[in-house]
């Protein structure tokens, strides 16, 4: 049987390693990942971006007999996205080989999976947070049941349906106060995926992705997150380094918003 040592410097190493990435890169990518949630995921299947019709409320008619159906002039209108990528490199230093410490690539290699996660998250919520459809709280500062209600109407009042409120921690300890103090319970936190609770029907996201004092709420329909490439590993060697290997971690991807009306955003 091979040594640690031996294994990792010999020609089996780079699909060794690819393989123990990849059995922990997707698992642990997907349990940080709370964006993908909340928005619709589409595939570009060829070329190196997608036009997507901007959404809008759009109207329908009555037609009569043999009458001319009126266009929707709002389909014209298109989204360009470019998918773009993101990563992140690690090296698996050769003390970690020689001490036979395999457990290390797979903890590194969690790490570097989940802070493409979440750098993933924090390009879709800086998209969603430029929305122009502003609403304000109640009581500056703080953020009550009161406000949930107002963030929904936001959407739901430009023929959207909200589905899905987001906010930071603090701000979210905020409105589980104030839900508490009406005689509510408190949000279930035990939950991985960032979901945990609904508050006027909405499902409610915490998320560090969210700047503080900024909630939102949404209708995921015209959120889209265009994916060129999936998340995906490479083995690379630095000979200026003294690593036995090196993984880099990348996805090429890229939010968008087809219709500021569909997401509604509150300062607090």
């Amino acid at each position: 049987m091979k040594t640690m040592q031996e294994l990792f410097s010999s020609q089996d190493a780079a699909p060794l390693i690819k393989e123990v990435i990849d059995s922990n890169v997707f698992k642990v990518a997907g349990r940080e990942r709370v964006g993908r949630k909340i928005v619709k995921l589409i595939t570009l299947s060829e070329g190196s971006a997608l036009k997507i019709p901007k959404m809008g409320a759009g109207q329908a008619y009555v037609i009569p007999e043999l009458g001319a159906i009126p266009m929707d002039v709002s389909t014209f209108n298109e989204v360009v996205v470019t998918p773009y990528k993101i990563g992140k490199a690690f090296a698996i230093p050769k003390e970690a080989i020689e001490d036979s410490a395999f457990d290390v690539v797979r903890l590194k290699a969690d790490m570097a999976a989940e802070d493409v996660a979440r750098k993933e998250d924090e390009e879709i919520f800086r998209v969603l947070m430029n929305t122009s459809n502003t609403v304000s709280p109640k009581t500056a500062g703080q953020f009550v049941q009161e406000d949930v209600v107002t963030l929904r109407n936001g959407v739901n009042r430009h023929s959207y349906k909200a589905a899905w409120l987001v906010a930071h921690p603090d701000d979210l300890a905020k409105l589980e106060k104030d839900l508490i103090s009406k005689g509510y319970k408190a949000f279930d936190r035990l939950d991985e995926t960032g979901i945990i609770g609904n508050v006027a029907g909405l499902q409610v996201v915490e998320t560090t992705a969210v700047e503080p004092g900024t909630i939102l709420a949404l209708d995921s329909r015209a959120c889209v997150l265009v994916e060129r490439r999936p998340l995906s590993t490479e083995n690379f060697t630095d000979p200026l380094r003294d690593l036995a290997a090196g993984v880099t971690i990348t996805e090429r991807v890229a939010p968008a918003v087809l219709d500021d009306n569909a997401v509604s955003k509150m300062t607090l």
